[in-house]
């Protein structure tokens, strides 16, 4: 078995999946212009039929389910934001994806070459393998637990819960566009009339000259009208100014439209609105005005930007509006006062795609590239392959030099050229400048700037031999704790990471010393000045073989600092009132992350040059003895012996198992053997126990 369920029992999960109202009985189309539709969708065909794409690559898009959202990059990769209980946040392996849409437990991508990749399930898992042998497939979409897809020639496939007819599709033809709500399908027809399954709204089947559809929840279905207007079966009011609308999204929450000059119309209902109780995100729509594209799920909606950045506003309980670090396309990087990085583009793209992203992305009527020879600029061929080194131009005004990272040489590949290059920029033997450096730092250290060592080469010599894809994506941070960091590593080279936990006192850099010793944090303050209470540090730093990040520190009981408060942490979700550190604490026990809520039990961590993000999947405290002893070593991994070294799949799924199995409390997530783990873990409640090996133990996966 490489999946592990974890235990469900939690309450929230049944407010995540709650609809959010809306008023399913008003079927009045508002706003309908009766002039001729244009309902063209984009993109290449592979089959050589009916539907086309109008650029062979995507141009960027997000989709918002219930409880989590992803975002395709313009690379045809993607990223995701939310809670991960099915598994539909396991998207970052997909690549060469057009298409991406999120429903309740299922992520569906398109691929270029027509087939579906998937992450998260359906209640019948032989539904999701029929839908992996669909090919020729142009567009799809997820329901409450289904998938259908709208295939190149027009016709229409669909699988899974077939209970209300919602998979009845079979007869549909001449179809351009389709649509999921929790249990019906509807599907936009080439003459702009709408076709639906039997439990859809059936007012859908009157309208007529209908250019976009979207749907969702019960009973949401909205369409832009070829005049730019809308329909839909929500209650919306007649001036609420849904006009000129060039993308829509639905769901039983409301609708929210993006108009052509980039500005966000909505109408929503009670329950999407900030309530700060609850942890809810808020982000005024009404301020967005260079949207490009939109998404509603069960209570959030996501808008991707001009630029490929990502807004959201709704309930984030589940965290699935936490879209910041949505980067979807290509982007400038600055390198010097007088040189920006054009970043994001694709290894093997044409010039001719590379211009129609530029310009789309920089918001311009038209991008130019070309090469620079002699420092004389050169003309390239719009079939030629984009390279480092090209100089990209926007409506006549300079923008920024290509950087493909990797790409050294300069011609748009990466091959045992620039892997020899590289080598030598890795141990200091060249060490060129400018954007050609910047190809070559595949890598970032520990304050997240870019650099070229070990793992660059690796990542080349994987990337030749075809086992692995060089990202040209940056992987965005939310800088949090960047300057904290900077300051602790200037003050200490052996500072590897920070950590901060909110509504705690927990706030220090995290440590690790390679040279003197791996303990030496045990007893030294980041100061190097010898102390009882120690640092927070790391284990294990030149092991990266191993899958378990291990991160410690004392439960330093007299001064409630270091990480006595995770101590807190455990008490009061198990519902104690104060503190069970009779002695030396005792404090109330009030104002502490609940671990019942999905964003408290996401913690961020920076560390070894990554800002980081780990979703608890198991809490407990051991009790003194040898098992004690044996339960230690088991979770730091101890590397030196072939007992607790975890070195195979068998020895990490019997660990899972132990992890979930001994948990203070039930979580509801999905843990599997590809995941990498966190294991954070402080001295026992009572000092007498920590000498015999009594740990608090908190474990973690990895979610972003």
């Amino acid at each position: 078995m490489k999946r592990i369920i974890a235990a469900l029992l939690v309450l929230s999960m049944a407010l995540a999946f709650a609809a959010c109202g809306g008023d399913a009985e008003n079927t009045s189309p508002i706003d309908v212009d009766p002039t001729t539709p244009s309902p063209s969708p984009v993109g290449e065909d592979p089959a050589g039929l009916g539907l086309k794409r109008e650029y062979s690559q995507t141009m960027g898009m997000v989709a918002a389910g219930y409880i989590h959202s992803l975002g395709l990059r313009s690379d045809g990769t993607a990223l995701s934001a939310g809670h991960d209980y099915y598994g539909q946040r396991r998207v970052s392996d997909w690549a060469d994806v057009v298409y991406v849409a999120a429903g309740k437990s299922v992520s569906v991508g398109v691929k270029a070459d027509g087939t579906l990749v998937f992450a998260g399930k359906l209640t019948d898992e032989a539904a999701l393998a029929a839908a992996s042998a669909w090919t020729n497939v142009f567009t799809a979409d997820a329901g409450g637990d289904f998938v259908a897809a709208l295939l190149n020639d027009g016709t229409v496939v669909a699988a899974g819960d077939n209970s209300a007819g919602q998979c009845d599709v079979s007869g549909w033809s001449d179809i351009v566009a389709i649509a999921c709500g929790d249990a019906f399908t509807v599907g936009l027809t080439a003459d702009g009339t709408v076709v639906a399954t039997s439990g859809a709204p059936a007012a859908v089947t009157s309208w007529k000259e209908i250019k976009k559809i979207a749907a969702g929840g019960a009973a949401a279905v909205a369409g832009i009208t070829s005049a730019g207007g809308l329909v839909t079966t929500l209650d919306v009011a007649a001036d609420s100014g849904f006009a000129d609308l060039v993308d829509i999204g639905a769901d039983d929450c409301g609708v929210a439209g993006v108009r052509a000059d980039g500005t966000v119309v909505t109408s929503l209902g009670a329950d999407i609105t900030y309530d700060p109780d609850y942890n809810y995100g808020e982000v005024d729509l009404s301020t967005v005005t260079d949207a490009v594209a939109i998404s509603v799920g069960a209570k959030h909606v996501v808008v991707m930007r001009k630029d490929g950045s990502a807004a959201a506003y709704g309930v984030n309980d589940d965290l699935q509006c936490d879209v910041g670090r949505f980067n979807l396309r290509p982007y400038l990087e600055k390198l010097s006062d007088t040189l920006s990085a054009v970043r994001g583009l694709k290894l093997g793209m044409t010039v001719a795609d590379a211009k129609a992203l530029i310009a789309a992305s920089a918001g311009a009527a038209d991008a130019q590239f070309a090469k620079v020879v002699s420092e004389a600029e050169t003309a390239v061929a719009d079939t030629d392959l984009v390279a480092t080194g090209m100089k990209v131009k926007c409506d006549g005004a300079d923008y920024g030099t290509v950087v493909l990272l990797g790409d050294v040489d300069e011609n748009g590949t990466v091959d045992a050229a620039d892997r020899e290059f590289i080598a030598k920029v890795s141990t200091n033997n060249t060490r060129p400048t400018g954007y050609v450096l910047r190809a070559a730092q595949l890598e970032t250290n520990a304050t997240g700037q870019p650099f070229c060592g070990e793992a660059s080469l690796a990542l080349v010599d994987a990337h030749i031999a075809g086992t692995a894809r060089i990202g040209q994506f940056s992987k965005m941070r939310t800088g949090v704790y960047d300057q904290l960091l900077a300051d602790a590593i200037a003050a200490n080279k052996d500072t590897v990471g920070y950590i901060a936990i909110p509504k705690t006192n927990i706030n220090y850099p995290i440590m690790f010393d390679a040279t003197t010793g791996k303990w030496y944090y045990n007893d030294h303050t980041p100061e190097k000045k010898e102390s009882e209470s120690g640092s927070i540090y790391a284990y294990y730093y030149g092991h990266p073989e191993l899958k378990n990040t291990v991160v410690t520190g004392h439960n330093s009981r007299p001064s409630g600092s270091m990480f006595h408060q995770l101590h807190h942490i455990q008490e009061f979700n198990l519902g104690n009132a104060t503190c069970a550190q009779t002695k030396y604490c005792g404090k109330e026990l009030k104002d502490l992350p609940d671990l019942k809520i999905y964003s408290n039990r996401v913690w961020t961590l920076t560390v070894f040059g990554e800002e980081t993000r780990w979703e608890m999947f198991s809490m407990y405290e051991t009790k003194p003895g040898d098992e004690a002893y044996e339960i230690w070593l088991d979770n730091i991994w101890w590397p030196y012996s072939g007992d607790y070294a975890k070195k195979t799949d068998e020895k990490i799924h019997a660990w899972l198992n132990k992890q979930i199995e001994r948990s203070e409390i039930p979580f509801d997530t999905t843990v599997t053997l590809e995941d990498h783990y966190l294991t954070v873990f402080t001295c026992g409640n009572e000092h007498a126990d920590s000498n015999k090996y009594a740990r608090l133990f908190f474990i973690f996966k990895q979610v972003d």
